[in-house]
């Protein structure tokens, strides 16, 4: 499934933390099995979804102020495979220094996810796009929001292009080249974790 151009120049608001709802929703959006829904009405519908999954979490207990309302990986994770998607989370302990001092709730509560038959790998030493066929969620540092914040984005690749979402500035982006596609994930600081979704 491709990156629905549907999202080209649509933003999440400004100063929202809804960008694991976008993301996905930029994969999942069929605006004829969704025709009730506007693109953006769609990403905050999936950004819901995601908060629901978090409310009966219990590390949100363990959240700081300041980050709830974000969409932990193992929430945006559960959406995903609900949607019928096999999903597949890559991360490494360098997440517990990349995530503003909160690394150890994105990476811990991932374990959950085995027991929902969804695979993670968290000795995956570093980023690897799509193969054909495959969509991505990434997790990023994007200044366009915010200062050191932390930010997902959308990605896969059709056999020739690679399509990358930005729900920051509504942007998609096509590369040819795989290395120049990788450069920009990590020019965009990527923060060691990414989920497949197949």
């Amino acid at each position: 499934m491709r990156i629905n151009n549907q999202f080209k120049n649509i933003a999440q608001p400004i100063n929202s933390v809804f960008c694991g709802g976008y993301a996905l929703a930029s994969i999942l959006y069929d605006e004829t099995k969704f025709k009730n829904f506007q693109p953006s009405d769609f990403a905050k519908l999936m950004y819901e979804k995601i908060q629901s999954y978090q409310i009966y979490n219990d590390i949100r207990k363990e959240i700081p102020p300041v980050i709830n309302g974000t969409s932990l990986p193992s929430a945006v994770a559960r959406v995903a495979q609900e949607n019928g998607f096999d999903v597949s989370v890559y991360c490494n302990n360098m997440i517990l220094n990349s995530v503003d001092g909160f690394g150890h709730i994105y990476y811990y509560e991932l374990n959950d996810l085995s027991n929902f038959g969804i695979k993670v790998d968290q000795n995956s030493r570093e980023y690897f796009p799509p193969s054909k066929g495959i969509s991505q969620l990434i997790l990023v540092k994007d200044f366009q929001l915010y200062d050191d914040g932390q930010h997902c984005i959308s990605a896969n690749f059709d056999g020739q292009l690679y399509y990358l979402y930005n729900s920051a500035s509504g942007s998609i982006d096509t590369f040819s080249n795989e290395k120049e596609f990788k450069k920009v994930i990590y020019q965009l600081g990527y923060s060691h974790l990414y989920i497949e979704l197949s």
